[in-house]
C-alpha cells in the first residue's frame, strides 16, 4: 500500500471568491467514482472514533482517537492511480502494487488525455508485461507522473465507491496492538496525518489510492460529492477545515441554495451534509462555503457536476441569484468481502506494501 492554485478576487460587498480549477474536471479526471472515494476518505479522517464505531472486526480502533487534516485533490495523483488499475488489468489482474511490467520512461505524458490506455503495448517496455529486468516499483510509477509519493491503497472486487472505501478502511485485525502492519495497514495509510493530498484511480471494478505528503492547493473547502450516483433520494457531502467553521454551508442545486449541516467531525474539520429528494432528471450542483472572515469557495472552482444526466461535469453553473455562469463560475456495511491477491499458500488476503 502502501495546481499551483491560481487565485483570482472578486470583490462583492465584504466578500472575497477564490477562482481556480480546483475540483474541476479535466480530461476525465476525476470520475464521481473517484471523487467519491476522496470525500469519504477525508470524512473519516475528521472523526475516526464515529468513522470506526460500527465496525465489528476493528480490534485496534481505540489507536485511532486523533483527527487528521482533510487531503487535497491531485490530478496527476489520479491519474497515476487510474493508469495503475488499467495496468494491472492489461497484465492479467493481480492486485499487486508495483506494476506488473518495466513502464516506459514517458508514461507519465503519454498515459490519458494521450494516446495510451494503460495496455502494455503503449506502457510497457517491449511492448509487453513482465520484468525487463524489473518491473517498476509502485513508488517509481508514481514519480513518473511528476508527483512524489508517500502511500498506496490496492483494492478489487466492487463496483461502487463507498462499499470500496470500507473494504479498505474496515478490513479485519485481531489484535488490539497501535501501529502500521500489513494487517491494518490500508486503514493506518487512510488516517496518516503525514498525507497531504491523494488521487483515486478506479477503472473496472480495480480501485487505487496514491498519497503525497506534499500538496499544491491551498484550500478549506476540500471536496464534495453526492451519493448514491443516481434517483432521487441523494445525499450531499462536503469536506471543510480552517481556523473556524464557515459562517455558510450550502449545496447550489439547480441555482437553489440549501444549507448543509456538519455530519462527521467539527466546524473545524468536518463533513457537511444535506439530504435531498430530487424530481426525476438532471440537476447540476456545487458547493459553496464562505469563512468567518468573508471568503467564499466553491467546490468545483468553476462549472457544476450532474445527477442523472448524460455527463458528469457541466463547464457553466446557475448561481443562487438564478443567472448563468460560464467558466467561473450513514453507510454500514453488513458484510466483508473477500481481497483478491492470493498468496503461494493459497490464502485470500489484502495485500499491503
Amino acid at each position: 500500500m502502501r495546481r499551483i492554485y491560481v487565485m483570482i478576487a472578486l470583490f462583492s460587498m465584504s466578500e472575497w471568491l477564490y477562482a481556480g480549477d480546483y475540483g474541476v474536471v479535466k480530461n476525465g479526471f476525476p470520475s464521481w467514482e473517484e471523487r467519491t472515494v476522496l470525500v469519504w476518505t477525508n470524512r473519516a479522517r475528521s472523526d475516526p472514533v464515529s468513522d470506526l464505531k460500527d465496525c465489528t472486526v476493528c480490534a485496534e480502533k481505540d489507536c485511532y482517537v486523533t483527527p487528521s487534516k482533510p487531503l487535497t485533490y491531485d490530478y496527476n495523483l489520479n491519474r497515476a492511480a487510474r493508469f495503475h488499475c488499467a495496468n494491472l488489468i492489461s497484465c492479467g489482474g493481480q492486485l499487486q502494487h508495483d506494476s506488473p511490467c518495466t513502464l516506459v520512461d514517458n508514461i507519465g505524458s503519454i498515459y490519458l488525455p494521450g494516446d495510451c490506455d494503460g495496455s502494455a503495448s503503449c506502457a510497457c517496455v517491449g511492448d509487453k508485461c513482465g520484468c525487463n529486468p524489473s518491473c517498476t516499483s509502485w513508488a517509481g510509477r508514481i514519480s513518473m507522473f511528476g508527483t512524489s509519493p508517500s502511500g498506496e491503497n490496492a483494492a478489487y472486487g466492487f463496483s461502487d465507491p463507498v462499499q470500496t472505501f470500507y473494504q479498505w478502511f474496515w478490513e479485519p485485525e485481531s489484535s488490539t496492538d497501535c501501529g502500521f502492519r500489513h494487517t491494518n495497514g490500508h486503514r493506518v495509510n487512510i488516517l496518516n496525518n503525514s498525507h497531504a493530498s491523494i488521487g483515486v484511480g478506479n477503472y473496472n471494478n480495480y480501485w487505487t489510492q496514491d498519497f503525497s505528503a506534499s500538496s499544491k492547493s491551498v484550500r478549506r473547502l476540500y471536496s464534495g460529492t453526492h451519493y448514491p450516483k443516481g434517483g432521487t433520494n441523494i445525499e450531499f457531502r462536503a469536506n471543510w477545515a480552517d481556523s473556524s467553521g464557515p459562517s455558510v454551508a450550502s449545496v447550489i442545486i439547480d441555482g437553489i441554495g440549501f444549507d448543509m449541516n456538519i455530519e462527521r467531525g467539527s466546524p473545524t474539520n468536518g463533513t457537511y451534509l444535506y439530504k435531498a429528494v430530487l424530481s426525476n432528471g438532471c440537476h447540476k450542483y456545487y458547493f459553496s462555503f464562505k469563512s468567518t472572515s468573508g471568503i467564499v469557495e466553491t467546490f468545483p472552482d468553476e462549472g457544476a457536476y450532474g445527477i442523472n444526466c448524460n455527463q458528469d461535469y457541466f463547464g457553466y453553473r446557475e448561481s443562487a441569484d438564478g443567472g448563468i455562469s460560464n467558466g467561473d463560475s450513514e453507510f454500514k456495511r453488513d458484510s466483508y468481502p473477500d481481497y483478491v491477491n492470493d498468496d503461494s499458500n493459497g490464502c485470500n488476503c489484502n495485500f499491503i506494501e
